[in-house]
C-alpha cells in the first residue's frame, strides 16, 4: 500500500511538473523543474524500495547503520578513508559470520 501511494506521488508529481514547465515557462517554470525534480526522486525510490527489503532482511541492523555512519564520515573528511575503509571491509566480512557463530550457540 505505501509503495503504490509513493509510486502515485512521484507520478503526479511527474506530470504536474511537466505541465507546469510546459504551459507557464515563464512565471512558473521553476516550480515545474523542482516537481519534475522530486518526482525523478521518488520514482527512483518506488523502485528501489524491493531491494532495500531483501537488503534490511539479509543483513543485521547494526551493519547497516555502521556502514551508513562510515559512509558519512567519509563523505565529511575525505581522508579518513585510510582509517575507515578497513574497518568497513572487516566489519562486512567477519561481523555477519562472528555474530550468526554466537547466536546459534
Amino acid at each position: 500500500m505505501q509503495r503504490m501511494i509513493l509510486g502515485l506521488i512521484a507520478a503526479s508529481l511527474l506530470c504536474g511538473g511537466l505541465a507546469l514547465w510546459l504551459l507557464a515557462p515563464d512565471s512558473a517554470g521553476a516550480i515545474g523543474l523542482g516537481m519534475m525534480r522530486l518526482g525523478i526522486m521518488f520514482a527512483v525510490v518506488w523502485l528501489a524500495i524491493p531491494n532495500f527489503t531483501v537488503i534490511f532482511a539479509k543483513f543485521p541492523p547494526w551493519l547497516i547503520f555502521g556502514t551508513a555512519a562510515g559512509l558519512c564520515v567519509i563523505a565529511v573528511r575525505p581522508r579518513t578513508i585510510v582509517l575507515v575503509g578497513p574497518i568497513l571491509v572487516l566489519l562486512w566480512v567477519i561481523g555477519p559470520r562472528w555474530l550468526s557463530r554466537k547466536r546459534n550457540k
